[in-house]
């Protein structure tokens, strides 16, 4: 469907054009409406219609005066006048300004329809050759930017002057804008990324080139006449980024106005400044003369061994509580991106291969080495690469505390089974901890530390519980049932019966069975 801008200074005519014309058979919307030339020329420059039907004789700016307007301004974008019977002049005038038609008042529906029928055409073949023109400019301005050499560079530009003369003798205000994205996102498609760059210039009222320079990078340069020295302009570019695409956006800027002919100058000293996105965080703007690298004490390459090192299944928790000090170091000292990321992934595919021993990490952990890089490669800041980084460490470090607790689990019950089952030995707690393969003081907290009890206690309440049953076998003396349950003090029995129970073996034998 065609868009449709209205221009009529009668309101009853405009009322009629507007609700009782059957513009949809036509294929057109209208989009938009005014009633002297000066407010429709504002309304046309934000909405853009295809066609623009307009009264010729109006008051503030007339007809012909929006014509010209439109025809300097907008290549594609077609005018059809309306006029009463004794304005014979004007149609002439417009018919001269290269009108896509004209009709006269009162309007008869079946020549609206033929004319509008004439108009499309013209919309279509406009659409085809400015569409051919653009892709033929784009192509040029990427070969001024990013050509192979300062010869192909020059003639791209040449080419580019032919069509608009003023770029050869105008300044330029240029910068890269780089989408924001997360680490799972696509790249922007090339072409409807590029439109959206023209058409928010257009909406900007800004004269400019968008070349691609990179995945999600795009060098821009604006004709910088009438462009504010301030940084308005490129705010205005980021809102109808994030508006029209859904995605914040950043900006490097070239420090300085240049001509096209610095173009590559102008790349690459926009580069150095959208760098700093990397240190400092997304969705802003940087400008090339404020970004030099701060002062450092030390270097990065230390900062980065020390905390490399802690990425060990026995340091995890202390590096998951310097990395916030760590990148915060890193980014003051300037840590190169490649050097960062290839030092990390050497650390964490060794982690990788630690915990390998265990089944179940192969199944929960496989891939973590892998996918980093390609991951991080699409991770747009250090504070990204720092949150992807400690999620995966905290994963590593949750795994092994799982696999901690289930280890220290089977330890304590294997000392259990061996108190339930040889208590009528000689148990010491050196003893038990030669047979899992612990110290004595590690497995007395350990031993603590999960049944709330010392092994002693633990010992001597299994022992008491064992006595207890033998002492309803009356044909066994006490003697016996102390020799049967690992005491060779028969006395030292009775003491710790009478102390863990409150009676003596005999009491409790005569009062109880």
């Amino acid at each position: 469907m065609y868009s449709l801008f209205l221009v009529e200074d009668e309101a009853l005519e405009l009322e009629m054009l507007e609700r009782h014309i059957p513009w949809a058979e036509m294929d057109f919307r209208v989009v938009g409406s005014a009633r002297n030339g000066r407010r429709a020329w504002e309304q046309i420059r934000q909405l853009v219609p295809d066609v623009v039907l307009t009264d010729v004789r109006m008051p503030i700016m007339d007809g012909l005066r929006l014509a010209t307007m439109i025809r300097e301004r907008f290549d594609g974008m077609k005018v059809v006048f309306l006029s009463g019977h004794d304005e014979f002049a004007y149609v002439k005038s417009a018919i001269e300004s290269g009108a896509a038609g004209y009709l006269l008042k009162p309007v008869d529906t079946r020549e609206l329809t033929a004319v509008m029928a004439k108009v499309k055409e013209e919309v279509d073949k406009a659409k085809l050759l400015s569409r051919a023109s653009r892709l033929w400019e784009d192509a040029q301005w990427e070969k001024a930017v990013l050509g192979r050499d300062e010869s192909e560079r020059a003639r791209a530009l040449a080419e580019l002057v032919k069509i608009h003369p003023s770029f050869g003798e105008s300044l330029f205000e240029s910068g890269i804008i780089v989408l924001d994205r997360s680490g799972e996102a696509q790249p922007a498609e090339h072409e409807p990324f590029k439109a959206l760059l023209r058409d928010a210039l257009d909406a900007c009222g800004a004269e400019g080139m968008a070349a691609c320079t990179g995945p999600d990078e795009w060098f821009v340069a604006v004709c910088a006449t009438g462009v504010p020295d301030d940084d308005s302009l490129w705010h205005r570019l980021l809102d109808q980024v994030k508006t029209a695409w859904g995605s914040t956006a950043t900006v490097g800027l070239c420090g300085r106005k240049l001509p096209l002919s610095e173009a590559p100058a102008m790349l690459r000293e926009a580069r150095r400044a959208v760098e700093e996105r990397f240190y400092l965080g997304s969705g802003r703007i940087y400008r090339a003369s404020g970004t030099a690298q701060p002062p450092t004490e030390g270097s990065w390459e230390e900062t980065l061994a020390a905390f490399s090192a802690m990425i060990r299944p026995d340091r995890l928790k202390e590096a998951l509580e310097h990395a916030d000090s760590t990148f915060d170091r890193m980014a003051h000292c300037r840590v190169p991106r490649n050097a960062l990321v290839a030092r990390l992934t050497a650390s964490l595919r060794e982690l990788h291969d630690e915990l390998a021993k265990y089944d179940d990490w192969k199944t929960r952990g496989a891939g973590v080495a892998d996918e980093w890089e390609s991951i991080v490669s699409r991770l747009g800041t250090l504070e990204d690469i720092k949150r992807h980084l400690t999620g995966l460490l905290r994963a590593a470090d949750d795994f092994l505390v799982e696999k901690q607790k289930d280890r220290h689990e089977r330890i304590v019950q294997e000392v259990v089974d061996i108190l339930e089952t040889q208590y009528m030995e000689a148990l010491s707690v050196e003893y038990l901890a030669g047979k899992v393969y612990l110290s004595p003081n590690y497995l007395r907290w350990l031993f603590k530390e999960k049944k709330g009890c010392t092994v002693h206690e633990y010992l001597t309440r299994v022992r008491m519980n064992k006595a207890l049953e033998l002492l309803g076998d009356r044909s066994l003396k006490i003697k016996d049932v102390a020799g049967r349950v690992g005491y060779d003090n028969t006395s030292y029995f009775c003491s710790i019966f009478s102390r863990t129970l409150g009676v003596t073996p005999n009491e409790y034998r005569n009062k109880y069975l």
